[in-house]
């Protein structure tokens, strides 16, 4: 905790008594801060940062892990060992003074160390690094005061000097939004940023545990006691959920090889497709993305982690432009160059099955059983599977992942998992590992689980509906609550909406999507959007005087590979940012029934309703803008994956397409 004392951080410290009497204003014309300024300052650090402190600490200190605080303090009554700058500018905190102490609501308990320091850097003007290296100390949430000050150049100096640094940032502090926020962005590559909330539900797992401390050639990363292997998970271009099984003693920090081909082969068949530069030379590695791991609770000695897919050259790791996430990570960043950050909530759908019988084994044709034929939201539906839904509910929640609800869905034996929001990588990664627990929790109770979109032919299709909000970065403002939607968020969702057909190649990844995709379900036929308009593609959610909360996109199946998919739509975003589009104006009826003229009149089109329809609107001249934000070779492997899966299935019945791919989603 950096510098939260009573000089800077109590109204009658030692930096604001000679102007205690002084109004806002007053004090801003003598410290050229305004007056909205200070009210900032005041506002946040009481209803924010010093309640995001307590809780931090609190967390912290119930899982025994050191908690330190670091003051502005001299050593000596007379601060004559204080640093130059501080001896120029007169700055003098006496050790035993009043505002040298960290202030009331933080405060210490039982041994906990505080360190004074002698100029704004903690790590020049006192012995700290020492002092983590005995405690053996490898990681180090970071918050305080000033953000964009002493805990910027505490960011900077701990990662340069090797450690694994977060920066928590609703328990930070400076004297203005802007300031707060610009320097959140520019010390972004030194360090992980979480909220108080996401620290506190990562600190609820076990603790961080070594490999093996002494082997270079090994990794470290967080793993929860008892656990033997790992389990290094990525998603191919398919939309397949893959894996290699590692005892967690043999893993590298160099991660294990994979074939380049591993990224281009269709859901139906392990085979290189035409028409892409990958092939079966070469390797790139896995690499799990330490800040990930997450326990399996159905198999208590496994661990899974989402991976990075890397190349290896001259011993180091650079990314692979193959990579989903890296895909995702450089859209991210993209969007936190405008100071923005995409927040994402998944719906996820699926069917429980019956357990393939003896029949089916002779016949793989015979028909796939659901374990009921009840309707929406029908009670009777949850009481007949309650007990495998109630344990996939409580393994998410072991697994730190919300639950918000549950229910039935429309089709027989079908259900639907609705996760909280994260910011967009982790929202992804959440939804890798919750079907993950599905698929075993459903093995575990006999059953089996399956996301295709459109299952069975006259029953309801799975979605992955993507929840979206626009917010600050580090500001944590939900840049759609009560607010008009601003100029950024306005041509944010215009871009996703004006995009749509040819995101679909992303979100929609599947032949079999298509079959989902039809004028008067609830996918979104048409492109248009509406304020809880459940029929358009794209839906504004929880609308307050006419301003929705978040956006839900419903053009979007468990086919779709989930980084790839947010990667793709949040780069139609930014495009709609820099072109200035604007919404156009709402659908409030189901665009299927509108009238031909009032569908041309609004502006409402028909999405494709074919994979190969979708390949070619990411292939005309409206999607440049697409194709060159996501990368050339990318995007022609996923247009070879798609157009390879669309050329396979055009011959094949709805069943014969089912056989070759429900075990695949």
């Amino acid at each position: 905790v950096v510098d939260i004392q009573n000089y800077c951080c109590h109204r009658h410290g030692g930096l604001f008594r000679a102007q205690a009497s002084q109004s806002l204003s007053e004090m801003g014309q003598v410290s050229g801060l305004s007056t909205e300024d200070w009210e900032y300052f005041w506002t946040r650090l009481d209803a924010v940062v010093l309640p995001n402190l307590n809780h931090l600490q609190d967390a912290c200190r119930t899982r025994k892990l050191e908690v330190i605080f670091t003051v502005m303090a001299s050593l000596t009554e007379d601060g004559r060992e204080r640093s130059l700058d501080y001896k120029i500018s007169g700055f003098h905190i006496p050790k035993s003074s009043w505002d040298a102490q960290v202030v009331e609501q933080v405060r210490p308990k039982g041994d906990e160390m505080v360190l004074p320091k002698t100029s704004s850097n903690v790590f020049v003007s006192t012995n700290i690094d020492y002092i983590l290296r005995n405690l053996g100390v490898k990681h180090l949430m970071i918050a305080g005061g000033l953000t964009d000050q002493c805990v910027e150049s505490a960011v900077r100096d701990a990662c340069d000097l090797g450690y694994l640094v977060t920066l928590v940032t609703d328990a930070c502090i400076t004297h203005s939004s802007s300031r707060h926020i610009n320097s959140l962005r520019t010390i972004k590559g030194y360090c992980r940023q979480r909220t108080t909330d996401e620290l506190i539900k990562e600190l609820a797992t076990e603790p961080c545990k070594s490999v093996d401390s002494n082997a270079p050639t090994k990794t470290t990363f967080c793993i929860p006691k008892g656990v033997l292997f790992l389990r290094l998970l990525w998603c191919d271009t398919a939309g397949v959920r893959r894996c290699r099984v590692v005892p967690v003693q043999s893993l590298s920090s160099l991660g294990v090889g994979l074939t380049h081909a591993s990224m281009a082969m269709p859901a139906f068949i392990d085979k290189i497709v035409p028409g892409c530069s990958l092939c079966a030379t070469g390797e790139v590695r896995l690499v799990p993305e330490l800040e990930a791991v997450s326990l399996c609770p159905w198999r208590p000695t496994h661990a899974m982690v989402v991976c990075n897919l890397m190349d290896l050259v001259q011993s180091e790791l650079i990314g692979w432009e193959y990579c989903p996430r890296q895909a995702l990570r450089g859209q991210v960043a993209r969007l936190e160059q405008l100071g923005l950050e995409l927040k994402v909530g998944f719906e996820t759908e699926f069917y429980l099955l019956q357990a393939p019988n003896k029949e089916r084994e002779k016949d793989p044709s015979a028909p796939l059983r659901p374990i009921d034929s009840t309707t929406y939201s029908s009670s009777l539906a949850y009481n007949l599977s309650a007990d495998v839904l109630d344990d996939i509910a409580n393994t998410l929640l072991e697994m730190n992942i919300e639950v918000e609800q549950m229910h039935s869905e429309a089709g027989p034996g079908q259900f639907e998992v609705v996760t909280t929001y994260a910011p967009v990588m982790q929202a992804c990664d959440r939804l890798m590992y919750t079907r993950e627990a599905i698929h075993a929790v459903a093995i575990k109770h006999g059953l089996r689980a399956c996301f295709l979109p459109k299952l069975f032919i006259s029953s309801a299709g799975n979605g992955a509906h993507m929840h979206m909000s626009l917010w600050t970065v580090g500001d944590a403002q939900n840049l759609m609550i009560n607010n008009a939607i601003n100029a950024h968020g306005q041509g944010f969702f215009a871009g996703i909406l004006h995009h749509l057909p040819a995101l679909m190649c992303f979100t929609c990844a599947s032949p079999n999507s298509y079959r989902r995709i039809q004028p008067g379900s609830w996918s979104g036929a048409f492109r248009c959007w509406g304020n809880d308009n459940k029929k358009a593609a794209i839906r504004g959610c929880m609308p307050e005087n006419g301003i929705p909360s978040r956006f839900e996109l419903k053009t979007m199946d468990p086919t779709a590979n989930p980084y790839l998919a947010a990667a793709a739509v949040v780069a139609a975003g930014i495009d709609g940012i820099e072109t200035s589009l604007k919404l156009p104006s709402e659908v409030v009826m189901d665009p299927a029934d509108m009238p031909e003229h009032e569908r041309v009149a609004q502006g409402v089109v028909a999405l494709p309703t074919s994979l190969t329809e979708a390949i070619a609107e990411l292939q005309a001249a409206g999607a440049a803008s697409l194709r060159k934000a996501l990368g050339k070779e990318l995007v022609r492997t996923v247009v070879a994956v798609r157009e390879c899966e669309a050329l396979h299935s055009k011959s094949l019945a709805h069943e014969q397409e089912v056989n070759e791919l429900w075990t695949r989603y």
